[in-house]
């Protein structure tokens, strides 16, 4: 790839990285602390029954018999996941200990590469810190992204993840040097690939991405043709293999069925959590005055030299602003968590709650968020405006913040299930890298080497602390097996925490089932599909949040019809736990701004045809807990089998 016309004198004698033996220590400690993560995480799951690691067990199981997305069977993400779990199950065996050892594999390479990308950024120290955070932060979170463990909502998010952090190793280091190697521009590629198929916002991460690389490439001051020869290599390695991808599940399952599928069809636009809400803006002023507070506190380690760098009136109004930011960032958190604050109700399970779910995940992480969005527009803003012209500091700045910066506007004024904004799931680990190196770069502003040093020991005590918060709140429920019980099925052990339906509904399966014949379970599951090895006979396994056109409705029923599973698994509710669409008000108010949408994002009164077709012919043949067990009747089985002789 380079030639002696394009390759840059740095690239000469240039290292063949940033590591060195102390980076080398760090990453051994963090191998050590991801390996103990791993054993404490080794397959767990809340239950086989519901939740989303149930549902994507199927899916990619689904894959394993050789069933292909979107063709076969509804998947909800880019292809890259759910093949890539599904044959390595084909290959392995549909097993919970298989799908554990490559979920391992995947988060040991997103911690090992974000540690690579920080040391472009942050001393060994703070890297290591921040890498350790990153581990305690994504092992002791449930549903959203998790690391070591099958807790998560999709395996779509680690890859996802995985693929951006090798796109930026491989960006970040070529704007620091200019080397255009073969080798370089593979990592690139590789990471596009994966963060292509994987979901959509690491896409329109990758996106932005390569603009920035393109846009802001320093060889283009240097020569506009070896740019653009660049820039043409780089923009088919991105992008021509995934749309190669893309175009072979356009083939086998068309287009429209494709786009409405990843689509989750339409969840996004019924909701719109990217169009500004007043609650929603609240929360991003709610953030930035958090990192105001952060601020000021790390500030008073040196007042005096923070008085002498602003000024004794600007350091006042700093101070100033942090006590306000103080005040908005409690208020927003008193209205969303405890809203009986404001009549006088509180009660003091509410301010328990009030006081734990202030550490939580969203409400911390937005403090960096929000300030990386208003950074990530100004340098931005400032690079067009200069055309393309930024320093290389700056262009490594704009690089770090554009995948969460981009990715957050999947959550960015609220979400899908509340009109309250989250940091997105798949934002995770980028705030978390975010995180200490803005607090130490905003600290560490008067330049002098001891506001460095204790900028960079307010940022390693801060982060201690919370470390050493998310494995204390986490330890009972997640990382300890106090509230798991085993469970020996036919794909492996599984510990979970469900209190016993899981285990007693899977050995009513097993008992009265033939291997191999079908079972059906609804609304939102698959974990005793999974564990069992029943196949499913629906194209759709998600009968609750989406909203299915009817093509997809009667393909459901039809296939029901064609081959009726022996047992049906189903929440002993209404519609039988079914949903057409999200059972909370957050309906898209676009054009409209108000301060939170009142609008349903569902209909309760649609009833789904599958439901309507297990009630013509099925019957309750035992209750569980929250789950009912359906039979198939009778005559109908007896019908079958005359069919079949025919």
């Amino acid at each position: 790839m380079t030639t002696p016309h394009d390759a840059s004198p740095r690239c000469e004698g240039t290292a063949s990285g940033r590591l060195n033996g102390a980076d080398g220590l760090s990453i051994l400690l963090l191998t050590v602390v991801s390996a103990i993560m791993a054993v404490s995480l080794w397959c767990k799951l809340q239950t086989l029954l519901f939740l989303d690691p149930s549902w994507w067990l199927q899916e990619v199981s689904r894959v394993a018999r050789g069933e292909l997305p979107y063709r076969d069977f509804g998947w909800h993400f880019p292809p890259f996941a759910v093949m890539l779990y599904g044959l390595a199950l084909r290959a392995a065996g549909i097993r919970f200990d298989v799908v554990q050892i490559l979920m391992d594999v995947i988060s040991l390479g997103v911690v090992v590469l974000s540690y690579s990308l920080l040391r472009h950024y942050l001393s060994t120290v703070l890297a290591t810190l921040t890498c350790l955070l990153l581990i305690a932060v994504c092992c002791t979170t449930l549903t959203y992204f998790s690391l070591f463990s099958l807790f998560g909502y999709s395996p779509a998010l680690q890859t996802g993840a995985l693929g951006l952090l090798l796109l930026l190793n491989g960006a970040v280091a070529y704007i620091e040097d200019g080397c255009f190697t073969a080798a370089r521009v593979t990592i690139m590629a590789i990471g596009a690939f994966v963060a292509l198929l994987s979901k959509p916002e690491p896409a329109i991460a990758t996106l932005g991405i390569w603009f920035v690389v393109v846009a802001f490439d320093p060889m283009r001051e240097a020569s506009v043709s070896i740019w653009l020869r660049r820039s043409a290599v780089l923009s088919a390695a991105f992008f021509l293999p995934a749309l190669a991808v893309y175009a072979f599940f356009i083939n086998a399952a068309g287009l429209g069925t494709l786009a409405a599928a990843v689509s989750g069809y339409g969840l996004a636009t019924r909701t719109c959590p990217w169009w500004p809400t007043g609650i929603g803006i609240w929360a991003g002023i709610a953030g930035c005055g958090a990192a105001a507070v952060l601020i000021v506190l790390g500030s008073v380690t040196r007042r005096a030299a923070w008085r002498n760098y602003l000024g004794p009136v600007k350091y006042a109004l700093l101070c100033a602003a942090g006590l306000l930011g103080l005040g908005i960032y409690l208020g927003y958190e008193f209205y969303a968590r405890a809203p009986g604050l404001y009549d006088w109700t509180l009660t003091g399970r509410q301010l328990e709650f009030l006081v734990r779910s202030m550490g939580a995940t969203t409400d911390v992480f937005r403090a960096a968020l929000w300030p990386a969005i208003l950074y990530w527009v100004y340098l931005l803003g400032r690079g067009l405006f200069n055309r393309g012209r930024l320093r290389e500091v700056e262009i490594k700045k704009l690089l770090f913040f554009t995948a969460p910066v981009l990715m957050s506007a999947r959550s960015l004024f609220g979400t899908v299930l509340t009109p309250f904004p989250e940091v997105p799931a798949i934002c995770y680990p980028f705030v978390i890298l975010m995180g200490p190196y803005l607090l130490y770069a905003a600290l560490s502003a008067p330049g002098d080497a001891l506001t460095k040093r204790m900028a960079l020991r307010f940022v390693a005590t801060l982060t201690v602390a919370y470390i050493a918060v998310r494995i204390v709140a986490g330890y009972p429920d997640i990382l300890s097996n106090r509230h798991y019980s085993q469970i020996e099925t036919n794909a492996g052990s599984i510990k979970v925490s469900d209190g016993g339906p899981s285990e007693e509904i899977y050995n009513y399966v097993t008992r009265h089932t033939a291997p191999m014949e079908g079972i059906l379970e609804i609304p939102y599951g698959g974990g005793i599909g999974f564990a069992s090895r029943h196949p499913s006979p629906t194209y759709s396994t998600l009968f609750v949040q989406i909203s299915p056109p009817e093509n997809v409705q009667r393909l459901d029923v039809e296939r029901m019809s064609r081959t009726p599973p022996a047992i049906v698994i189903a929440k002993d509710e209404a519609r039988l736990g079914t949903y057409y669409g999200v059972d909370v008000p957050v309906g898209c108010e676009f054009p409209r701004i108000v301060w939170k949408s009142g609008k349903s994002a569902g209909d309760p009164n649609f009833v789904l045809p599958i439901v309507g077709f297990i009630r013509d012919n099925y019957h309750v043949e035992r209750r569980i807990g929250a789950w009912q067990i359906l039979r198939l009747n009778r005559l109908t089985q007896g019908d079958r089998n005359l069919g079949r002789l025919h």
